[in-house]
């Protein structure tokens, strides 16, 4: 029983998001559209009181991802998504590609995916890097040869470079590059 009530609940989302859907490619997007102006064009209309106000914006980004390529001069192919049959512009009203859609999300949620893989290696990296320097020195023994390799200077050019800057280097240039990404 309960498996039931969550598929048709599941089915019910599905189709209140399809009917906003379909609302929106009834709309006259331009790749200059805003959500604040569609928003308030839409804010009387079932299809879009019946959906939570994160998931409309969601499905907006999505619609609007597709008339941007549609609008690009090599949006020939994703025009499909808006609902254009012959590979041109979309025609008015016409329903979205909902598996279009679909696959497009099972992307996004691979992508967070491996993302988020890459990420926690970065700092698996970055813990590492700050164990190996703050690691007290030893004075004699293996150890001692292990951290004379460790720490071998390298001759690039004119500079000498050690190991350990060099990846302390390329994680300062990851943050410098994209700092929300990292921070999160």
């Amino acid at each position: 029983a309960r498996e039931a009530a969550a598929a048709e609940a599941a089915a019910a989302r599905e189709a209140e998001e399809r009917a906003f859907l379909e609302l929106l490619a009834r709309q006259p997007l331009t790749p200059e559209s805003v959500w604040p102006h569609v928003r308030a064009a839409l804010a009387d209309e079932p299809a879009y009181q019946a959906l939570d106000p994160a998931r409309r914006r969601e499905l907006f980004a999505v619609v609007m991802r597709g008339v941007a390529e549609a609008a690009s001069p090599l949006g020939g192919a994703s025009t499909s998504a808006l609902g254009s049959s012959d590979g041109g512009e979309p025609r008015p009203g016409a329903p979205l590609d909902l598996s279009r859609i679909e696959t497009l999300r099972q992307e996004q949620a691979r992508l967070r995916a491996e993302y988020g893989e890459m990420e926690r290696k970065l700092r698996e990296m970055e813990r590492l890097m700050r164990e190996r320097e703050t690691r007290p020195k030893t004075g004699g023994g293996g150890g001692a040869s292990a951290s004379a390799a460790a720490t071998k200077e390298l001759k690039v050019g004119k500079p000498t470079v050690r190991p350990a800057s060099v990846f302390a280097s390329a994680a300062l240039f990851c943050q410098a590059v994209s700092p929300p990404l990292l921070l999160s």
